[in-house]
């Protein structure tokens, strides 16, 4: 049976309630992302620095390079094309 769509707001009201508040999910995540990480592993903080770079390159390179795929492949490619917008971050 599938489940019904909920909007954000409920989503959000129910992952705060099921954490017993906002400040419990914070710290919930901050765990794990400290127990799936190493302290040395900076590889999301520091593709974040780097968003700037990517936009500059990343409209030429995704309109030079023509992606193919299997049926399965299909919707990967999908976003490519998004990304090929210079206004994407």
């Amino acid at each position: 049976m599938p489940i019904p769509p909920a909007s954000d707001a409920e989503l959000r009201g129910a992952m705060f309630t099921a954490a017993s508040g906002a400040e419990r999910l914070e710290r919930a995540i901050t765990v794990v992302g400290e127990l799936t990480r190493s302290p040395e592993d900076h590889y999301y903080e520091d593709l974040l620095t780097r968003c700037s770079q990517s936009r500059q390159f990343r409209p030429t390179l995704l309109c030079t390079i023509t992606f193919l795929s299997t049926a399965a492949g299909k919707p990967v490619l999908e976003p490519l094309g998004f990304l090929r917008s210079p206004n994407v971050i």
